[in-house]
């Protein structure tokens, strides 16, 4: 998209919708109720293409390398950026969670409490044998990315 000669990227263009859209439901909320289906489809569409996108993605890396000593650094430096581009996320997610302390302002009274079921415990054994499929069709409808990783370097 151009305007006024200059190209504006498409991340400019999401961020200015999301803003519009932010702005079109605090003012014009019960309306903007009516067409939230639009949302919901937008949603569905990007969950649906994640998963073969990352799978065809992986599966072009790896095949387009060369020799095997540059696939391995390569997969380090994968490694090391998600990594860290987990960390900085959860460092804002907390960040941003203490600052703005949401549900502090909100009232529950009159809610029904529901009972919370334990969580299983996790081992590592666990852990690693679940990241590795025995249907990859499940995991492709399940939309579990790791395991779609895992099935991509197979390939």
């Amino acid at each position: 998209m151009t305007i006024g000669g200059k190209k504006i990227s498409l991340t400019t263009q999401i961020f200015v919708a999301m803003i519009i859209g932010s702005i079109a439901g605090l003012i014009c909320g019960d309306i903007m109720k009516q067409v939230a289906f639009i949302g919901t489809i937008w949603l569905n569409c990007v969950k649906m293409i994640v998963v073969p996108m990352v799978f065809f993605t992986i599966i072009t890396g790896i095949t387009s390398q060369k020799n095997l000593s540059s696939l391995g650094r390569i997969a380090g430096h994968i490694i090391a950026y998600y990594v860290l581009t987990t960390l900085v996320a959860t460092v804002i997610g907390l960040t941003v969670t203490e600052i703005i302390r949401p549900g502090e302002i909100a009232n529950f009274t009159g809610l029904a409490s529901k009972k919370v079921a334990a969580a299983t415990s996790i081992t590592m054994a666990k852990f690693f044998t679940d990241m590795f499929t025995t249907n990859i069709f499940v995991t492709f409808t399940k939309g579990n990315i790791l395991q779609t990783l895992i099935v991509a370097v197979f390939f």
